[in-house]
C-alpha cells in the first residue's frame, strides 16, 4: 500500500476489497518491470477512489518498486509534473527510457479491470 494514501478510509477499502486477476497478474508481472509508473491523482476525485486503489494492489502484486505519486488539486489543472501535461486524474503514466510508452487517464478504456487495462497496453507496446 502507499504510506500517504493507506491513512484514508477509502483508500483502504478499496484495497482491501480488491482481488486482481492473479492470472492476469502472472502475464504482466515481467513486462511492467521494465517501466517507471507515474500517478498523479486529486484526492478529492471520485475517478480516484475507484481507480487507485485497484492500481496499487494490482501493482504490489506485480511487486513494482518503481513508482511516484504526485497530488494536484483540480482547481490547477492542466498542470506540467515532469514536462508531462496533466488534464485530469487519475492519470497513469507508464514510462520507459524517459519516454512516455502510454497512459490511462481517468477511466479505462478497454475493460472494466485495471490490470486487464494494463495487459492490453503492455501488449501493444511490447518492443
Amino acid at each position: 500500500m502507499n504510506r500517504e494514501l493507506d491513512k484514508l478510509e477509502w483508500y483502504r477499502k478499496g484495497y482491501e476489497l480488491y482481488n486482481p486477476s492473479y492470472d492476469t497478474i502472472a502475464k504482466i508481472k515481467k513486462r511492467i518491470s521494465v517501466y517507471l509508473i507515474e500517478v498523479v491523482i486529486d484526492l478529492e476525485c471520485k475517478d480516484v477512489h475507484y481507480l487507485i486503489p485497484k492500481l496499487f494492489k494490482t501493482l504490489y502484486m506485480c511487486e513494482v518498486n518503481h513508482c511516484a505519486t504526485y497530488s494536484v488539486n483540480f482547481k490547477n489543472l492542466p498542470a506540467i509534473i515532469n514536462s508531462k501535461t496533466i488534464i485530469k486524474t487519475p492519470t497513469i503514466i507508464f514510462t520507459k527510457s524517459d519516454k512516455e510508452h502510454f497512459r490511462i487517464t481517468e477511466k479505462l478504456v478497454h475493460t472494466s479491470t485495471i490490470e486487464n487495462e494494463i495487459e492490453i497496453l503492455l501488449s501493444r507496446n511490447q518492443l
